[in-house]
Parts: structure tokens; sequence; C-alpha cells
């Protein structure tokens, strides 16, 4: 099975490989030639193209939800955990499960962060020690 699974990737490697050599005339004249109604395929390759886009900008929004604006100030998760271990560290009343935050889910710090920057356990000025 792996070595058929290889084959086909060298196929499909050796295909694109051609197309990317081919005029566009020169794949328009096949397509034609195979009988392929080409608006219709092309329409087939924005759609496709359309639900790539869409994906990415999905995963990209994923990603920014792990930030989050605390006055104007943009933090990313790793800061966020990395000062709310620091102000753990420096006032031993507070109490932080999962070993600092590590096994929290990013959700879970960045509300955590929100609150403590909220209570004044840590200053909002990210230039601040934490």
């Amino acid at each position: 099975m792996n070595n058929i699974r290889k084959q086909l990737l060298k196929l499909a490697d050796e295909v694109a490989s051609d197309l990317m050599l081919a005029s566009d005339e020169e794949i328009r004249s096949e397509a034609i030639e195979d009988g392929l109604d080409i608006e219709k395929e092309v329409s087939k390759v924005r759609g496709i193209l359309e639900q790539s886009r869409f994906r990415k900008a999905q995963d990209d929004l994923k990603k920014e939800h792990i930030k989050t604006l605390v006055k104007g100030n943009v933090i990313d998760i790793n800061e966020a955990r990395s000062r709310i271990r620091r102000a753990c560290e420096k006032n031993k009343d507070l109490l932080m499960a999962a070993r600092f935050g590590e096994e929290l889910l990013d959700e879970d710090v960045m509300d955590a962060y929100r609150q403590m920057v909220k209570h004044g356990i840590i200053q909002e000025d990210l230039n601040d020690d934490y």
C-alpha cells in the first residue's frame, strides 16, 4: 500500500510539473480536445479556491482568538501565560492551578489574564515587569 501511495504521489508530481510548463493555450486546447466544458471547470476551480480562502480565513480567526485586547494593548497567549506566571511567583498569595496555566485552555488563560489586569494584579502596560 505504501508503495502504491508513493507511485501515485510521483505521478501527481509529474502531472503538476507538466501543467506548470504548459501554456494557457495548450491547456485550453487539450481541455477542449478532451470534451471538457472550460467554463464549468473554471467555475469548479474557483469554488475550490473560495473554499480554501474561507478555511484559511477561519484558521486566521482561530489564531487571532488566542489574542485579546487589554485597554488598547494586544497581548498574545504566550505573553499572557508568562505575565501570569511572573505575577504568581512574585505574589505567593496567588494560586494558579495547572502549573501557572500551562495546561489551561488558551481562553481560560486569557480570562484569568483579563481578571488579573482588572484587579490590578498585573499592570496593563506591557513594558511593566508583569
